[in-house]
C-alpha cells in the first residue's frame, strides 16, 4: 500500500505517546481492585489506515497485565489469526514490562509458527488460507505487562473501492483503556459512525483532526474505564461515502452498515 510509510511514522507517534502512561497504571491496578480477575487489558490501542480501493493496514498494540498465575500462563502464547485469501498479518513486537517499569524485547522470532487454523472444522468449514501465527513469550512474571504490537494487511477487500469495518471493544478481562483511531483519505471520507450499546460516562470523543495532505483522522471512541463488570461491549462502525445502494449487513449483535454499488438502473 502507498501509505504504509506515512502510517508507519504516525504509529510510533501513536503508541510511544501511550508508553509512559502505562507503567504507572499498571502499578495503580491490584488484585484488590479486579478480585476476579487473572488478567487486565491495561490498553489496547488500534489504528487503522485505508486508501480509496478499499485496502487497509491496521495495527493494535496491545498491553495485558497478569494478575494470577493462571493469567501469567495464559500470557505465555500469542496467536493471531489471518485470511491470506485477503491479505496478511504479523507480530511486530513481543515485551515484557516488570513490576520496576522496565522493558525487556523478546524473541518471538525464535519460536514464532504458522500454521492452518482449524478452528472452523467443527462446523463443517475448512479453508487452508485461513492462518494463525503464534509465538511463545517465555520468562513473563505475575506483576508483569505483555505488551504485544500486530500489523494486518487488507490487500483484496471484499468489496472493491469500498470500506467497512466494525471493532468490539470486548474482553473476558477488566478493559482499563481502550482507544480505536481510523486515518480516511480525501476521496473517500467516512460518513458514518454509529457506537452501539454503551455504557454511560465510559465513551469519549476526541475532535477530528484534518492532516496537511488531506486526510482526516478520526479519534471516536476513547474509553478510559475501571468499571466493575468484568466484561463490557462497545459496538461501533465506520463506513466511507461512496455511491449507490445502501444495504444492512448483521453481524452477531453488530449491525454493520456497507455501502454497495448500485448495479441496476
Amino acid at each position: 500500500m502507498k501509505s504504509d510509510g506515512c502510517f508507519d511514522g504516525l504509529s510510533r507517534r501513536f503508541f510511544g505517546l501511550a508508553a509512559g502512561a502505562v507503567a504507572f497504571t499498571a502499578a495503580a491496578v491490584t488484585r484488590m481492585d479486579y478480585p476476579d480477575a487473572d488478567t487486565v487489558v491495561l490498553d489496547d490501542s488500534t489504528r487503522i489506515e485505508y486508501v480509496a480501493d478499499g485496502t487497509s493496514t491496521t495495527e493494535n498494540d496491545e498491553r495485558i497485565l497478569a494478575l494470577t498465575e493462571k493469567g501469567r500462563r495464559s500470557l505465555r502464547t500469542v496467536t493471531i489469526g489471518v485470511s491470506r485469501r485477503y491479505g496478511d498479518a504479523e507480530i511486530v513486537s513481543v515485551e515484557i514490562i516488570g513490576t520496576n517499569g522496565v522493558t525487556r524485547p523478546v524473541d518471538f522470532r525464535a519460536t514464532l509458527k504458522e500454521a492452518t487454523d482449524n478452528s472452523s472444522t467443527a462446523s463443517n468449514i475448512y479453508d487452508p488460507l485461513d492462518r494463525k501465527i503464534t509465538c511463545a513469550v517465555p520468562g513473563i512474571a505475575v506483576g508483569e505487562t505483555r505488551r504485544v504490537v500486530t500489523r494486518r494487511r487488507m490487500l483484496k477487500p471484499r468489496m472493491r473501492d469500498a470500506f467497512a469495518t466494525g471493532a468490539l471493544f470486548e474482553s473476558t478481562s477488566p478493559i482499563v483503556r481502550a482507544s480505536l483511531e481510523v486515518t480516511a483519505p480525501p476521496d473517500r471520507p467516512i460518513v458514518s459512525v454509529k457506537l452501539r450499546h454503551p455504557l454511560e460516562g465510559t465513551v469519549t470523543r476526541a475532535p477530528d483532526e484534518r492532516m496537511p495532505d488531506g486526510r482526516t483522522r478520526l479519534r471516536r471512541f476513547w474509553n478510559r474505564t475501571c468499571h466493575p463488570l468484568a466484561r463490557w461491549h462497545r459496538r461501533c462502525s465506520f463506513q466511507p461515502r461512496r455511491r449507490g445502494r445502501m444495504s444492512r449487513v448483521g453481524t452477531g449483535n453488530c449491525a454493520v452498515r456497507v455501502w454497495r454499488r448500485q448495479t441496476r438502473r
